[in-house]
C-alpha cells in the first residue's frame, strides 16, 4: 500500500511546487502594480536657492518609493481663476536610478516665468491627478498679476475696458458668463498681445440687446502660445459688472431700422 501511494505523493508535491512557481511568475510580471501601491516621496530644490524670474533656474528632484528604474518628472506652473486651479506643464524630465539606489533629475527652466510651481511624478503605470503633488511647491520671483474693469456698471451698447498686468511676452484673453454661480471652462472671447511690460488693455463693447444683470469676467495670460505646449496663467480675481438694458423704445427703433435695411 505504501509503495502505491509513493507515486501519488510525488505527483502532488510536483503540482504544489508548480503552483508556487506560477505564483512567483505572476508576481514578477506585475512590478507596476506594486509600484502604484507604494507611496512616492519627492524632495525639491532649486538653484539658485532663491530663484528670480527671467533667469536660468535648475530644479533638482529626488524621488524615493518608485519600484521602477525610471520615473517621469513634470514641472508644473499653477494658477487659479478664483473657482478652480490650473496646472500647466512647463518642462519634463526623467529621474533614473543611480548606483547609489537614488533617483534624481535635474530640469532646467530657461528664462523662468514668475509664479508658483510644483512637481508631478509618473511612476510605473501610475497616472496621478494632473496637478503637483503635495509638499513639492516652490516659487520663482514675485507674482504680480492683476486684472480690473474700468467700471462696475454699464448700459447695453456701452464700451468698457478690461486691463491687466503681469503677462510678459504673452497674450491676454477674457471670457464672460451671465451666471456667476455656474462658471464653466474658459472660453476666450477676445485675445490681445500684452505690452513689453506685461500690461494689456481689452476694449469690450456690449451688444445693444445685451442680457441684463450681473456679468462675470475672467482673464488669463497665454505664454508660449505658438508652441505645442502653451502655458495658461489665470488671474485669480473674478470681476463682476451690472449691465442695464436700453429702454424698450430704443430697442424697438433698432428693430425697425434693422428690418428696413
Amino acid at each position: 500500500m505504501s509503495q502505491s501511494r509513493a507515486p501519488i505523493l510525488s505527483i502532488l508535491i510536483a503540482l504544489m511546487l508548480g503552483c508556487f512557481a506560477c505564483g512567483a511568475a505572476v508576481l514578477r510580471l506585475s512590478p507596476a502594480v506594486a509600484a502604484q501601491a507604494r507611496p512616492v516621496d519627492v524632495q525639491v530644490r532649486t538653484f539658485p536657492e532663491v530663484p528670480s524670474a527671467g533667469e536660468l533656474v535648475t530644479v533638482l528632484v529626488d524621488v524615493q518609493g518608485c519600484r521602477t528604474d525610471v520615473a517621469n518628472v513634470e514641472v508644473m506652473l499653477t494658477s487659479s481663476d478664483g473657482a478652480r486651479q490650473s496646472s500647466s506643464v512647463v518642462e519634463r524630465g526623467t529621474a533614473r536610478l543611480t548606483v547609489l539606489w537614488a533617483m534624481t533629475a535635474a530640469i532646467q527652466l530657461p528664462d523662468a516665468i514668475p509664479g508658483w510651481y510644483g512637481i508631478r511624478i509618473v511612476c510605473g503605470a501610475s497616472r496621478p491627478e494632473h496637478k503637483p503633488m503635495p509638499n513639492t511647491y516652490f516659487a520663482i520671483g514675485s507674482v504680480e498679476r492683476s486684472s480690473d474693469l474700468s467700471t462696475t456698471a454699464a448700459t447695453a451698447g456701452d464700451t468698457i475696458e478690461m486691463t491687466g498686468t503681469g503677462c510678459n511676452n504673452g497674450l491676454a484673453q477674457y471670457d464672460l458668463t451671465n451666471d456667476g454661480a455656474n462658471i464653466g471652462p474658459f472660453d476666450a472671447e477676445q485675445t490681445v498681445p500684452a505690452g513689453p511690460d506685461g500690461a494689456w488693455v481689452i476694449p469690450i463693447t456690449f451688444p445693444r440687446d445685451q442680457q441684463t444683470g450681473p456679468i462675470t469676467f475672467r482673464a488669463r495670460c497665454v505664454i508660449r502660445p505658438n508652441t505645442a505646449r502653451p502655458i495658461y496663467l489665470f488671474y485669480g480675481t473674478q470681476l463682476t459688472i451690472d449691465v442695464t438694458a436700453l429702454p424698450e423704445e430704443v430697442l424697438e427703433a433698432d428693430r425697425v431700422s434693422n428690418s428696413g435695411s
